[in-house]
């Protein structure tokens, strides 16, 4: 996820820059404290935060 950011951030913008941008703040901190030796009760934690991350970028272009 935070590799498309980095990778994609320009035409992401293009299309929603509002998004993009929120989701520039948060997701990267978000996917850093995921790695693949991560126990799964971190792994739900990450999922949660992003999830919500993901949420607050869907409600900014539904209002």
């Amino acid at each position: 996820m935070e590799d498309t950011l980095v990778d994609d951030y320009d035409e992401m913008a293009a299309e929603q820059l509002q998004v993009t941008y929120l989701l520039s703040q948060e997701v990267p901190d978000i996917c850093a404290t995921a790695e693949s030796s991560t126990p799964q009760l971190a792994i739900e934690k990450f999922k949660n935060q992003l999830r919500a991350e993901y949420e607050k970028a869907l409600a900014s272009i539904a209002s």
